[in-house]
């Protein structure tokens, strides 16, 4: 299945959150929130998250176990500090590149795209084998920029969540 990236704007935001995967973090991944920095796996319904456009309250989080050749991102690979250290993501895991590397790999300012699009095989890498991982996902009233190991990644709305997981099915 080819995904194409998509310009991050405003106007599409509601676009691009019709086209999110099932994606998720992996357990120990930092995210922030109101109340500091927290492991994914503690978070919980109605969590103040801190998001690219201010709090927002998280609706839900659901966890999934999966078979995926996850990605390895080693620290700082993205710009300073991002991540903050090295991290393993899913694959379809849709991140929002800004700045040169967004110009120099997409030809934008800035572009959501799916993390295994960034693959080097140096500081970003895919798993060679297939592993059971647990993934969770977040959901918000609408799809939200969110910070996770530093890096800004993409969560879609609840009702978008709802129609992935009925197609699924």
């Amino acid at each position: 299945m080819s995904v194409s990236s998509k310009s991050f704007t405003s106007s599409a935001h509601a676009a691009l959150a019709t086209h999110e995967p099932l994606a998720g973090l992996l357990p120990g991944t930092s995210v922030l929130t109101l109340a500091g920095p927290r492991r994914v796996e503690e978070l919980t319904d109605g969590t103040r998250m801190i998001t690219r456009k201010g709090t927002r309250t998280l609706l839900s989080i659901t966890s999934t176990v999966r078979s995926v050749r996850a990605i390895r991102v080693a620290r700082e690979t993205l710009g300073d500090e991002i991540p903050t250290s090295d991290c393993l993501m899913m694959p379809e895991q849709r991140v929002l590149l800004r700045g040169w590397r967004a110009e120099l790999f997409f030809g934008q300012d800035q572009v959501v795209t799916p993390i295994s699009r960034l693959v080097d095989e140096l500081r970003i890498s895919q798993d060679t084998e297939l592993s059971e991982v647990r993934a969770y996902t977040l959901q918000f009233e609408t799809a939200e920029v969110i910070y996770a190991d530093g890096m800004e990644v993409v969560c879609a709305d609840s009702k978008t969540q709802r129609m992935a997981t009925s197609k699924a099915a």
